[in-house]
């Protein structure tokens, strides 16, 4: 009716759609998804370590800690030229391998938007050189 439309596009959604809106079959509950956390039984860890000068603090207060155990934090490590750099890894590395892992990654995603974005002008120099004349003449 033109009441709903009307309060459709009230509410913002009139012109909203999602995914499930192509398929009239699947409802709200149709699908469902799970999920686990599997923490590691080793991390590595890149970064600063720095005590904790706090009477009480947060990690004191928890179950598992001993009141008189003392307390660390791990901040980012600040390099001579200003550059952060802190790293969590599950397993047992050295920085090394953590530091290889890293560039490995970053030099994929590094590719890729590359890639990306070379892809439109390739796209328009292909569109420009089969346009243009064989002959040079216009």
């Amino acid at each position: 009716s033109m009441f709903k439309y009307f309060m459709q596009y009230l509410e913002g959604s009139l012109l909203d759609w999602q995914l499930g809106d192509l398929m009239p079959s699947c409802t709200a509950g149709d699908i469902r998804v799970s999920f686990s956390v599997q923490d590691p039984e080793q991390i590595s860890v890149v970064g600063k370590v720095e005590p904790v000068h706090a009477k009480k603090s947060l990690f004191q207060t928890l179950r598992f800690r001993k009141a008189d155990a003392p307390t660390y934090l791990i901040s980012p490590y600040i390099t001579p030229k200003g550059h952060q750099i802190a790293m969590l890894h599950g397993g047992f590395k050295s920085a090394k391998d953590m530091m290889d892992e890293e560039t490995n990654s970053q030099l994929l995603v590094c590719v890729l938007a590359r890639a990306l974005l070379l892809l439109p002008i390739g796209i328009i120099n292909a569109a420009v050189v089969t346009s243009a004349p064989v002959d040079g003449k216009s």
